[in-house]
């Protein structure tokens, strides 16, 4: 039976949760859960996209996810094919590691926002040792709404969230902990995800996927004084890092395909352009001097 085409919108915040197959575990040790995190994290700075709250368990996880104008497919396939590779060759195994594709759902109200955050909170109370406390869950964004730990994966945007409370955040923080408190649950299941066509929209930034080749390549001289033509001569060391940067705008706010990327840089091969592209995302994810290269470019655009 052929899937049914996946319903996003551009500027979709989505209920998003990955499960294994039956007889694997997602995640063996907190090790796996931090990989998957870092995948994440990785995949976030270059799709630009926002967490608003996550909850790794051991055979599913579940995220509140803001698009902000990026392919939430895109997203999600990334991060589970990266995760799937580590997974198997860890572990030596083939094959499958998630059941069917991830599975989303388009959020329609900030009512629901509310309560979806607040059952993927509450799902560590499913573990003993943290029925009673489940802020004190390392991997889930609770601690650091109730304001109890920092943001120690660096992927959680709460102010949002937050700002549905109350204006004061040390006021919303003292709210959310009373609606924590005092939740009895909601009622998600499989059949929640079944696709909606509704759409939710909020006072929230929307990036643009629609700039042009001028305005990628005027950044590209302005901030490192390489024009287009020099980019082309192949095999120029002293423009590999602004030749990485380049394809990581192109693919990630110009949504360029890769045969398009491929011919605007010399006619390279298809290889070579997904080596640029991964040259590119380690800078803006490891290297400090480039951690704000995209938003950098946004300011300049």
């Amino acid at each position: 039976m052929p899937r049914t085409a996946r319903i996003k919108v551009s500027n979709g915040i989505y209920h998003v949760m990955i499960r294994s197959i039956s007889e694997v575990k997602l995640f063996k040790n907190d090790f796996d859960k931090i990989q998957y995190l870092d995948f994440l994290k990785e995949c976030q700075k270059f799709y630009i996209f926002k967490i608003y709250a996550f909850c790794l368990m051991n055979n599913h996880a579940h995220f509140i996810i803001d698009s902000c104008g990026s392919d939430i497919s895109k997203v999600m396939h990334r991060v589970n094919l990266m995760y799937s590779r580590y997974y198997n060759h860890k572990y030596k195994r083939h094959g499958h590691l998630f059941q069917d594709r991830f599975k989303s759902k388009l959020i329609n109200s900030d009512r629901y926002l509310m309560n979806l955050s607040l059952y993927i909170h509450n799902n560590p109370k499913d573990i003993k040792k943290y029925r009673r406390f489940p802020e004190k869950y390392r991997f889930s964004s609770l601690g650091s709404y109730l304001n109890l730990k920092n943001d120690e994966f660096q992927i959680v945007d709460n102010s949002f969230i937050n700002s549905l409370i109350a204006e004061d955040s040390y006021l919303a923080c003292k709210r959310y902990s009373e609606k924590i408190s005092r939740y009895s649950g909601i009622n998600i299941n499989e059949g929640e995800f079944k696709e909606e066509k509704s759409q939710y929209i909020s006072g929230r930034k929307i990036i643009e996927r629609n700039f042009t080749l001028d305005s990628i390549f005027k950044y590209i001289k302005d901030k490192y004084g390489f024009g287009r033509d020099m980019l082309n001569i192949k095999n120029r060391r002293e423009t590999l890092k602004a030749k990485a940067i380049v394809v990581v705008l192109m693919k990630s706010l110009g949504n360029f395909k890769c045969s398009e990327i491929s011919e605007v840089l010399g006619n390279i091969t298809y290889s070579r352009v997904s080596k640029l592209c991964g040259i590119g995302i380690n800078l803006i994810t490891y290297d400090k001097e480039y951690n704000d290269e995209i938003y950098n470019f946004l300011k300049s655009a």
